[in-house]
């Protein structure tokens, strides 16, 4: 004969009736939770100190104007990853050396994890001096970019991801956010 072992949540459903529940000592944690969300600042600063940042967008470090949100980007002029390339004697085409020269290479991160495996080139959009543009990524039926302008004086940007639908002639914001960069102060060499 099988002996079965009830727990008191099986008795009270076995047998249909209200059981007392053992009385158990109240559960403490030894973590402390914190007490606000982390910004994104913490993040940039927690990758920072991590030398987890360590890529040709590192120049300029660009937080949101919403204090709550938790994504940052970083990013740097292509024509400095050019100079660098050719003072290390890198062969280039010059379809390349323009494409540096005219770009800034940017990388995005949400919660301190990157959003993008790699990083993205924006390049000069043509219609105002201090505004770049992504390739159009094709989607269902519509093309997408993202639009960077920056204004190098304050450091002050507007990042919007535009769309157009097939046939349409020009792009239309769809998400606009606002914000200041910094200037990231080089690490010393080791």
């Amino acid at each position: 004969m099988k002996l079965l072992l009830m727990t008191p949540i099986l008795a009270l459903i076995a047998c249909n009736r209200p059981t007392p529940l053992p009385q158990t000592a109240p559960v403490t944690s030894t973590r402390q939770t914190p007490t606000t969300p982390k910004t994104a600042r913490d993040f940039y600063n927690e990758l920072e100190a991590a030398n987890g940042l360590q890529n040709a967008a590192h120049e300029y470090v660009c937080f949101e104007d919403d204090a709550s949100s938790q994504r940052f980007f970083i990013f740097g002029e292509g024509k400095l990853l050019r100079e660098f390339l050719e003072e290390n004697r890198k062969k280039m085409s010059e379809k390349d050396r323009t494409m540096l020269n005219n770009s800034l290479i940017v990388k995005f991160y949400e919660k301190g994890v990157p959003t993008t495996g790699d990083v993205e080139y924006l390049t000069k959009d043509g219609t105002a001096e201090d505004s770049w543009v992504s390739g159009p990524m094709p989607t269902s039926g519509r093309l997408l970019r993202v639009n960077f302008i920056l204004n190098w004086e304050t450091l002050r940007y507007k990042r919007a991801a535009e769309g157009k639908a097939k046939g349409e002639s020009f792009y239309r914001p769809m998400f606009t956010t606002y914000g200041r960069c910094e200037r990231i102060a080089p690490t010393p060499s080791k």
